[in-house]
């Protein structure tokens, strides 16, 4: 099973920029990949506009007609559903979700850092999670992530 640990390292009060590093196994002390990530600032997250609190939880594979294959960040429920690792590369993609990039960089114009290459991020890291079996119709428990703040700075991070 896959451990994803996402450090988020700044916030602007639109958005939150972070490194989600993914190990092979529980025990192991060093990623095997490592990527950039954005998700919206805290806003006692409300669904679609806030990203998640720091904490503990399951990714599981999912695929829908919007995304195409991603992953499912569960155990969010009841307060939010649908929260996904997907790509993207702007704030505005991101609808509560956590976007992986490979880079950052003012994708806009707008003087505010963006993930790049949001789709090889993506595919990077799927190849990683390992598709598991499915425990009565549920999609199964493909991994954990782990959502730590350590942000300088900036406004605190839910949690």
């Amino acid at each position: 099973m896959i451990r994803l640990r996402l450090v988020r390292l700044s916030d602007d009060g639109n958005q939150t920029l972070g490194v989600l590093e993914a190990y092979a196994r529980a025990g192991d002390r060093s990623p095997v990949a490592r990527y950039f990530t954005l998700e919206p600032s805290w806003r006692g997250n409300a669904a679609g506009v806030s990203c998640i609190p720091a904490g503990r939880y399951r990714v599981e594979r999912r695929v829908s007609a919007k995304y195409g294959l991603h992953l499912w960040v569960r155990e969010c429920e009841p307060a939010r559903s649908l929260v996904l690792i997907h790509a993207g590369n702007v704030r505005a993609d991101t609808r509560g979700c956590i976007l992986v990039g490979v880079g950052t960089r003012d994708v806009g114009g707008d003087g505010v850092l963006d993930v790049t290459e949001s789709r090889a991020a993506l595919a990077g890291l799927l190849a990683l999670v390992p598709d598991a079996p499915t425990n009565g119709g549920g999609a199964g428990s493909d991994g954990t992530l782990v959502v730590e703040n350590a942000l300088g700075g900036g406004a605190a991070v839910g949690g």
